[in-house]
């Protein structure tokens, strides 16, 4: 794991396309193909979506251990499944993108024979491993039906437990009377994968993919299951999980953090300078303004406004009352106001500060 992404960075930024090339990176690092994508030509979803679930189908073997592997497919043929896909006529609603695109869509009557191939290859992996998997079930079940037999013979069984182990050996009897692997499928709640075991006309390829994968803890649209591990729980949702080549800013903490007590100054409106490398101040922008104001911290945002910042004669008025032990003077005016009145002079307005005849400014 070289990188992990907050998910709300995403939708914002609007760079969706990361997803779906993480998506793509991932099914060809699986099934062992290069992808190249070029502008306004790459690969889109439903491509994308056949290919994860063919990647998927690998994974799953893989992670299951099951005795069955998908066959192996060279570039040579991702291309010419690909070369296919964009030839498919699109429905109403145009393509399927990548939760609905299934392996259904290579058995197409419009794609080649080789496509077509691949679509036959994966209907009889999923038969073999739904047959391992209902088999695997059985095999558990009755391992169970021994282990709570045993639990009953001994002798030191409260009679507490006793009632619930002979429920729950009476539960594992009653499924082990499935004697056909479509039976045992269906009661584990995996029915696409049992239909498949039965006439083909009531075999949905999609769904027995999307159990096959499910099983191995992943999901269609290229999500998996991922666990704390701190605490070794599942994560509340699915995660995204590929392969992508990143190229990051280096924006780091350590080149940023930055504190100043006293610093250099503008020369027009005598505030703190902007920035690290110039050691300048910390910016009091609107909201900041705003926020003491509704605080109604009306003494901390004079002294942030005006001594703190351009007030030259208050700065030292303050320095000095600070180090005599004073109270704090009257904060004067800033230098920017002083800014103001001569951009307003330069636009031919007169602007004079004076006191009125009750002594108000």
């Amino acid at each position: 794991m070289d990188i992990v992404l907050n998910p709300l960075g995403v939708p914002s930024r609007m760079n969706v396309g990361q997803i779906l090339e993480t998506h793509l990176g991932w099914a060809a690092r699986i099934l062992g193909f290069e992808a190249k994508t070029p502008v306004f030509q790459g690969a889109d979803e439903t491509e994308i979506g056949v290919l994860l679930r063919l990647a998927g189908l690998t994974w799953a073997a893989d992670a299951l251990q099951l005795g069955v592997r998908l066959p192996e497919l060279d570039p040579e043929t991702v291309r010419r499944i690909v070369k296919d896909l964009r030839q498919l006529p699109s429905g109403n609603g145009g393509r399927p993108e990548v939760a609905t695109a299934g392996i259904g869509v290579l058995g197409h009557r419009a794609l080649s024979q080789e496509t077509r191939d691949v679509y036959h290859r994966v209907v009889d992996f999923l038969k073999a491993a739904a047959k391992q998997l209902a088999e695997r079930e059985l095999e558990q079940h009755r391992a169970e039906r021994e282990a709570h037999q045993a639990r009953l013979e001994a002798d030191d069984l409260p009679k507490t437990d006793k009632a619930a182990f002979k429920a729950g050996l009476k539960e594992i009897e009653k499924f082990l009377e499935h004697d056909k692997p479509a039976e045992v499928l269906e009661a584990v709640g995996f029915p696409a994968l049992a239909a498949l075991l039965g006439p083909k006309s009531e075999a949905d390829v999609d769904r027995a993919v999307n159990e096959v994968l499910k099983a191995a803890g992943l999901s269609p649209m290229g999500k998996a299951r991922l666990r704390d591990g701190r605490s070794g729980e599942f994560f509340s949702s699915d995660v995204t999980v590929g392969s992508i080549y990143m190229m990051k800013l280096s924006h780091l903490v350590d080149d940023k953090i930055h504190a100043r007590s006293i610093g250099p100054y503008s020369l027009v409106t005598q505030q703190p300078l902007a920035g690290k490398a110039q050691f300048g101040g910390q910016r009091f922008g609107e909201m900041e303004v705003w926020a003491l104001e509704a605080y109604g911290a009306a003494h901390t945002l004079q002294e942030i406004l005006t001594v703190k910042s351009d007030d030259v004669n208050g700065r030292s008025r303050v320095y000095e009352a600070i180090v005599k032990g004073q109270n704090l003077p009257k904060p004067g005016i800033p230098e920017s106001f002083n800014v103001l009145v001569k951009e307003l002079q330069a636009l031919g307005l007169k602007v004079t500060l004076g006191t009125t005849e009750d002594v108000e400014e």
